[in-house]
């Protein structure tokens, strides 16, 4: 048989999500000015697996290997392609080595908050629940965190909805579920209101972004989770 040399490889995701893979050498080679086509840009072995994490609450994979080769000029293959997504969006785009390492912050539409140990999701299968959500419910934010992140402490998480509340707690009052928990509740909705953007961020962040724009991270004062939000211009 012949051995498989291991190395490092670039996963490369474009605004469409078309998705292609580079050697290390072909990376280092590409300007900033081209690599600014792609919104993610996942490094990776390629003996891993991608893992893609949707808004719908499931996580798919797709081995490396099944990733095209492509020049960076290359269109590459529809995500969608490659792991039977079908109609649902991706939030999070990371290898599984990270994930393994890695705790995931989850926030919902619905204002639920919950910590997943990356161990969780030690699977074979081509896609999983990634979490549990009510009828109505979708994921709004999977973030991978470091064990130093949040074992001590420095972090705060950012929650703001639809009409234009924010609400900031320290991320220790996030507990740890297995994957099937729902969470708790991190913020105090109205019946009409929904979480829009959730962020993991350092206390001393100035800044947080969504959806492409920044926002100030000073002006969302630390409360309680579970509290509900305040009016703020976190415009920028």
């Amino acid at each position: 048989m012949e051995e498989v040399r291991i190395e490092d490889i670039y996963v490369l995701v474009d605004r469409f999500g078309y998705t292609k893979c580079v050697d290390a050498a072909t990376y280092s080679r590409t300007t900033e000015e081209s690599l600014k086509e792609f919104v993610h840009i996942i490094r990776m072995k390629n003996n891993d697996r991608l893992c893609l994490f949707t808004r719908e609450g499931n996580m798919y994979q797709v081995k490396a290997s099944a990733i095209p080769r492509c020049r960076i000029r290359d269109k590459g293959t529809l995500i969608h392609n490659l792991c039977k997504l079908d109609k649902e969006t991706v939030l999070t785009y990371l290898s599984f080595e990270e994930l393994f390492e890695s705790q995931l912050f989850f926030a919902t539409k619905h204002g639920y908050v919950k910590l997943v140990s990356g161990i969780e999701y030690e699977t074979n299968r081509s896609v999983i629940a990634s979490t549990k959500l009510e009828e109505g419910d979708e994921v709004v934010c999977v973030t991978p965190l470091s064990a130093a992140q949040t074992v001590e402490g420095g972090m705060k998480v950012i929650l703001l909805t639809h009409g234009g509340l924010s609400l900031g707690f320290e991320l220790s009052e996030v507990p740890e579920f297995k994957k099937t928990g729902r969470g708790v509740k991190g913020i105090t909705l109205e019946n009409t209101d929904a979480v829009v953007c959730a962020a993991a961020v350092p206390q001393i962040a100035e800044t947080f972004e969504h959806d492409g724009k920044f926002y100030s991270a000073k002006k969302v004062k630390n409360r309680k989770r579970g509290a509900k939000g305040q009016k703020a211009n976190l415009n920028i």
